[in-house]
């Protein structure tokens, strides 16, 4: 069976939004691009959460190599768009950071070593925020929700044939700050929205990293929290990124430069690749 992703006629619109100081959430758009998905080949559904590392930041706009399969699908506006500026949806930072984004490396990753055909990603994610805030009555817990009824409303759920889904968490550098977020309070939000998904429809594989590095320094409860939420049954490691250190990073020893960008994708790519097919 083969057919075309329809033309989005939903206006949701998200309950709250943040805008962090210097930053805000990029919603420009331009014209919609449609992927044929065909049930016969292989298709990820990609939903991208977390902070700045995942969002528009890296120096150097990077744009995949498969991009006839890759595609971007804006929480914003329900449509999807090819992939040649900032990632729509996530935060971009107004001409102090990118726009490259390591999600869209990550993508090409999994379709030119042959796990997927094609990939949507729908990346959401916020600088500077803590995992509080994508917790239970947090300005961004309802996020992960909309983005499962973007993709209903394109016709692509956890049941059409096909079609895999993936979460991809990468967050915990604002939670490690000095007197910062405790190994239980970390797990507790990180449990309250792998829930939130799971209740919203989602049916695939969490994919958490390890990642709290924030100028030079880590946290030890809450990479401990991130590794304990791995089950090796529907949650899966995402790869360690505190193990990038300054020569991956930019000159504030947080955010990557465009080899720690690569490495990143490298790193998240091979800890999908361990979960076992499909990916």
């Amino acid at each position: 069976m083969v057919f075309q992703v329809p033309t989005p006629v939903d206006p949701l619109v998200l309950t709250s939004s943040l805008i962090i100081a210097g930053q805000a959430p990029y919603r420009g758009t331009g014209t919609p691009s449609f992927l044929t998905i065909n049930s016969s080949q292989k298709t990820l559904a990609l939903l991208v959460a977390g902070q700045s590392n995942w969002t528009n930041v890296t120096p150097t706009l990077y744009t995949p190599t498969n991009s006839s399969v890759i595609r971007q699908l804006n929480i914003y506006d329900g449509a999807t768009y090819t992939i040649s500026s900032n990632v729509l949806g996530c935060s971009y930072y107004q001409g102090t950071f990118g726009p490259g984004n390591p999600s869209v490396r990550v993508a090409d990753l999994l379709v030119t070593n042959g796990s997927f055909s094609n990939v949507i990603i729908c990346n959401y994610a916020v600088g500077s925020t803590k995992i509080s805030q994508w917790d239970v009555s947090g300005p961004l817990y309802d996020y992960g929700h909309v983005a499962m009824q973007r993709f209903a409303n394109l016709g692509l759920t956890p049941s059409t044939p096909g079609v895999t889904f993936g979460f991809l968490w990468g967050q915990g550098e604002s939670d490690n700050i000095p007197g910062g977020t405790s190994q239980s309070a970390y797990a507790t939000s990180l449990s309250n929205v792998i829930t939130k998904m799971n209740n919203s429809g989602f049916v695939g594989r969490f994919f958490i990293c390890e990642e709290t590095w924030i100028s030079s320094t880590v946290s030890s409860a809450v990479e401990a929290a991130q590794i304990a939420a791995v089950d090796n049954v529907t949650v899966f490691s995402g790869g360690n990124l505190d193990s990038l250190t300054s020569s991956n990073r930019q000159a504030d020893s947080t955010h990557f430069n465009d080899a720690g960008a690569a490495a990143a994708a490298t790193l998240v790519y091979n800890a999908m690749h361990a979960s076992g097919a499909p990916y």
